[in-house]
């Protein structure tokens, strides 16, 4: 067995754990300022099962040995902290991780049931960093990310394993590998995954990127690979990757891989850049990347400097700051006439050339533009940016935001601004306040898309005005329009909106990412909504990553037709800070609420602190797979199928009505260690396969339960039912104290979901059931058999 052999092998079975310190029992922020600290505070973070954040001083820190750890709980670890771990550098490179044997120590993080994020990092001379998802059952999703780090002079380069969460590998540069420059293992899945690799810059290496096993939706953008020293070898392996807009060596197909490139990848050819992998003025690579990725348009590149300076973005992880686009600017604040915004706007629809439409009016912030009538519509691609003015800048927070607006657009009629871009056009909208409309503040339609990001709406400056919308954006058709995106630069601050805050209608493929909705820049007090979120008569829509809050009815309600919605990783109800004073932003009645539709897919959703029902669904609904979230402290049930209330155990087979009116699992026993044990129970429905999933939460006054985080789960299959009756299946299943200090006294509760046919993925999970408490038999207190 050859080195490279043998320490790949070491790299999957590896399990020490640097367990040197005692995990905390709440979310942690740790300062790391020397080597030794580096591995004491991974090891503690990665042990707590709440959110941690893992700050790396500005420096060099030197491997002893390898790390490699499970990981609990959602965990970050960002380099370029200044002293006190208070400021961030944007340079990635100002934090460098190394070894004390050039080429012999690794990194191997394994996330269990939350989120892993690595960013800004420099890591020089190690064996290899390793990313493997370890979910089990049902804590298997969230997502891991690799965010602007430098890989350089490594034997292999990151090799990333996702099994049901989804990937990000963006704006990395990866240099003078000895093995595979990225390698990305795709394991079975359970739930539908996202693969995203954009904007890398990887040279050298004996191949650039492999992709092996069966991706699912995976997307291959805007990246280069020069063939370098190496090949610079796309390599694919089973399944499909889209691949679009690269510079890469080459393409290789292996047993039974393929691509499907929908746009124009450069193959084996120069691509021009300077020390820094900057593009030169002539590169192949200048403006002509994709602006649409699926997990959004990054606002910056490595550096942290503007991601999109002209017409389309740069290939590969630095942009260039060599414009191709004219600029148009404000210098007024009038209604209309030279140097106004409508005046900009009217001046950019006359040609054929992409305008962006910038700021320098005089004057302190913020300066009011109030339009005596409406703006023109839009119809062409145009950005209007209004962190251009001075003053202005985007947001950098995570649980609050810091943006400060200095241009703010007072409407005086239906609409502030009217976006329909025709086909192929796309219209983006970022750094404005706007108040003072009735309809919507803005309003999209057409055959193209908008994109709408960094914005406030009635509130989040000096201003207040009274004068509130009907929606605060409004979008019809518009296919691929994005609302805020996972950067923080890109988060748009909704609130004060009378019906609701955000309103998706008729259409397909539109996304709401990362805003705060009915949630002020504190993160703290309310700006309430009507509505939070209201989708009607869409499919294929994503809600994902929002903090939804203070609603006057529901965070999120769907209705009409909608089908197809991913709804992830949302928060309904909560502050965006765990350990805020005041941890409840409650929505007037429900988190989530269902009223028509089918197929809807909500995951990894915190729904906490509701007035009433946490996730409601009606009876025209059917296939809502609700089994993976964490759902705490309503006001009613975690969990309500119409009709309203607990519903009984009655007979599923043939039946209609609210995701089918599947029955719960009636739970018996839970009892053994205070570390792990049995749940032992019993499923009456039709015949078919179900999963049962456990949680461990509250008891509400019903004695129903919630689930507040999930212990276990197994699969049972009911085969003794007939046409007209249901069967039955028992169970007895292990759970473990995932997420609590032990299960001692603690409250079981479980939910049922069923597959909706054959093959298929799309679940219709039950109410929560009954709750029983958790007894620890003191022969098993230690969780070992005498």
């Amino acid at each position: 067995m050859s080195t490279q052999t043998r320490k790949l092998s070491a790299l999957a079975l590896v399990a020490s754990l640097y367990a040197l310190c005692a995990a905390p029992l709440q979310a942690a922020q740790y300062c790391v300022e020397s080597s030794s600290q580096l591995a004491l505070a991974l090891a503690s973070a990665a042990q707590s099962p709440e959110d941690d954040d893992v700050r790396l001083r500005s420096g060099t820190f030197t491997l002893g040995g390898n790390i490699a750890l499970p990981v609990s709980g959602a965990l970050t670890i960002r380099g370029g902290w200044t002293l006190g771990c208070l400021l961030q550098s944007s340079n990635p490179e100002s934090t460098t991780i190394t070894s004390a044997t050039p080429g012999e120590y690794f990194i191997e993080l394994r996330p269990q049931d939350d989120d892993l994020s690595v960013e800004r990092i420099t890591f020089e001379g190690l064996y290899a960093v390793a990313v493997f998802d370890q979910g089990v059952g049902d804590d298997v999703l969230g997502s891991i990310s690799l965010l602007r780090n430098r890989f350089v002079r490594n034997q292999v380069g990151p090799i990333l394993r996702p099994r049901d969460k989804d990937l990000r590998v963006e704006n990395n540069i990866i240099v003078d590998t000895e093995g595979a420059s990225l390698t990305i293992l795709r394991a079975h899945a359970s739930a539908p995954v996202d693969i995203g690799v954009h904007f890398n810059t990887i040279l050298g290496g004996s191949k650039g990127a492999v992709f092996t096993g069966t991706p699912g939706v995976a997307r291959f953008r805007n990246n280069v690979m020069d063939a370098g020293e190496g090949d610079g070898r796309l390599e694919i392996v089973f399944g499909d990757v889209a691949v679009h807009n690269n510079l890469v060596g080459a393409i290789a197909l292996e047993s039974g891989g393929s691509a499907s490139p929908a746009g124009s990848n450069l193959v084996a050819i120069d691509p021009q850049l300077d020390a820094d992998l900057i593009p030169l003025e002539g590169s192949p690579l200048l403006h002509t990347g994709t602006n649409t990725v699926g997990s959004g348009l990054p606002a910056t590149d490595y550096a942290g400097n503007p991601r999109k300076i002209g017409s389309h973005v740069d290939r590969g992880a630095r942009e260039s700051i060599l414009g191709n686009i004219n600029t148009l600017v404000v210098t007024s604040t009038a209604n209309a006439g030279a140097g106004t915004l409508r005046q900009a706007i009217l001046d950019a629809s006359i040609t054929l050339n992409e305008e962006t439409i910038a700021f320098d009016i005089d004057g302190s912030c913020p300066r009011i533009i109030t339009l005596a009538t409406p703006l023109p519509t839009i119809t062409s691609t145009l950005t209007i940016d209004g962190y251009t003015q001075p003053g202005s800048s985007p947001n950098t927070e995570t649980a609050s935001d810091n943006s400060v607006h200095c241009v703010a657009l007072f409407g005086d009629g239906a609409r502030v601004l009217n976006l329909a871009p025709a086909a192929k056009q796309e219209v983006t909208v970022r750094g404005l306040a706007f108040y003072r409309s009735t309809d919507a503040a803005i309003q999209v339609s057409g055959a193209g898309r908008a994109t709408i990001v960094g914005n406030t709406f009635n509130t989040g400056t000096s201003v207040f005005e009274t004068n509130v919308p009907d929606y605060a954006i409004s979008v019809d058709g518009a296919e691929g329009t994005r609302i805020g995106s996972h950067q923080p630069a890109s988060r748009n601050i909704i609130g004060r909106a009378s019906v609701a805050g955000i309103r998706l209608g008729p259409g397909t493929g539109r996304v709401v990412e990362g805003n705060f909705i009915g949630i002020s820049k504190s993160g703290v007090s309310a700006a309430a909504n009507g509505i939070g979120i209201l989708v009607i008569d869409g499919e294929f829509d994503g809600v994902d990553g929002n903090v939804v809050g203070n609603s006057v009815t529901d965070g999120l309600r769907v209705q009409g037709s909608q089908s197809v919605m991913n709804i992830q990783r949302n928060r309904f109800g909560l502050a965006p800070a765990d350990d805020a004073m005041e941890p409840y932003a409650p929505n007037g009645r429900n988190g989530i609420r269902f009223e028509g539709g089918a197929s809807f897919f909500v995951r990894v959703n915190r729904i906490e602190g509701n007035v009433g029902d946490g996730i409601v669904v009606l009876a025209a609904v059917t296939g809502a797979d609700l089994a993976h979230n964490f759902i705490a402290n309503n006001g009613l049930l975690g969990i309500d199928l119409s009709p309203n209330g607990v519903n009984p155990i009655d007979t599923d087979t043939g039946a209609s009505g609210a995701n089918h009116s599947q029955n719960f699992p009636e739970l018996f026993t839970a009892s053994g260690g205070d570390a792990a044990g049995t749940v032992v129970g019993e499923l009456r429905s039709a015949n078919g396969e179900y999963e049962i999933s456990f949680y461990g939460g509250e008891c509400d006054s019903s004695g129903f339960g919630e689930g507040r985080r999930v212990i276990g789960g197994v699969v049972v299959n009911i085969s003794n039912g007939t046409e007209f009756a249901d069967g039955t299946a028992s169970f007895t299943a292990s759970v473990t104290n995932t997420g609590f200090i032990g299960l001692d006294g603690l409250a079981i509760t479980a939910l049922a979901s069923r597959k909706s046919g054959p093959g298929s993925s799309i679940l219709s999970t039950s109410e929560f059931s009954a709750c029983v408490e958790y007894q620890v038999i003191e022969l098993f207190r230690d969780g070992f058999e005498p």
